[in-house]
């Protein structure tokens, strides 16, 4: 049996169509996430890129304890118009 380990993960914010609310998930793979994301709350609109599964694991918790407001502020600072971002072939945010 061969392990893999994954090279990636992401923490990664998503919003619904009007942007009023945000949520907090992680993952390895930004496009298929976003193809399983909760109802409502498709639009990745913000990720940050680790390479260790603790590491965002850790970063993860700590955005989950955000309010809604800080973390519209950490989002706006790289997204300031929360424009609906395509993982496929676009830069990192972060």
């Amino acid at each position: 049996m061969q392990i893999q380990f994954q090279s990636a993960y992401y923490v990664y914010v998503v919003t619904d169509h009007h942007r009023q609310s945000l949520s907090v998930g992680i993952t390895t793979n930004l496009a298929q996430r976003r193809d399983s994301l909760v109802a409502g709350l498709s639009h990745l609109v913000y990720y940050e890129r680790y390479t260790g599964a603790k590491e965002t694991i850790l970063r993860e918790s700590r955005l989950q304890c955000y309010s809604q407001r800080k973390l519209r502020k950490l989002v706006t600072r790289k997204n300031p118009g929360l424009l609906f971002l395509d993982p496929v072939g676009s830069s990192e945010l972060s």
